[in-house]
């Protein structure tokens, strides 16, 4: 027998010779597999479960007051029928919870004003006799407010317009 050789009793199986290196190589692969898998849940975890920076604070912070501001004197036009002399007299309002807005809107008055007498005054009886009419007014009212005051280089948060008197003869 080779001095190398191991004897081999009869009966018994001769053992594989160890792997160099192999299982280490498959157990550093797992651990690797692992932290990746791992480190991309919590990464998807913490990037999923909370709301970014400015979605957090907006959610969380309160509304602030809603103030109005009346857009004064009344309103009296005459409409645009013909031949038939109509008139349309309304009292207004405009909501904002910005109080930027209320002084830009005041500082802005004589604009403003100018720009709603000019809308109203285009309007026929027929435009404004039903409800959509009026609701119709109302959103190209606002629409108006805020085009003024984008005109005059300001923010303006308007949230609604309120007719809190309307009549038409």
């Amino acid at each position: 027998m080779a001095a190398n050789e191991a004897a081999v009793e009869p009966g018994m199986a001769a053992a594989p010779a160890p792997a160099k290196g192999g299982g280490r190589k498959w157990l550093v692969v797992s651990l690797l597999v692992l932290l990746l898998a791992g480190g991309g849940g919590a990464a998807w975890y913490v990037l999923m479960a909370q709301p970014a920076g400015d979605e957090a604070g907006a959610k969380d912070a309160p509304k602030a007051k809603l103030q109005y501001i009346a857009i004064e004197p009344t309103f009296t036009v005459n409409l645009a029928d013909k031949p038939a002399l109509r008139f349309l007299q309304l009292q207004m309002e405009v909501a904002t919870r910005d109080p930027k807005t209320l002084l830009h809107i005041e500082e802005h008055m004589p604009a403003i004003r100018h720009n709603l007498l000019m809308l109203f005054g285009s309007k026929s009886y027929e435009d404004l006799r039903s409800r959509e009419g009026k609701q119709a007014l109302q959103q190209a009212a606002l629409d108006e407010i805020r085009a003024t005051l984008t005109r005059q280089d300001v923010a303006g948060d308007v949230e609604s317009v309120l007719f809190t008197s309307f009549v038409m003869q």
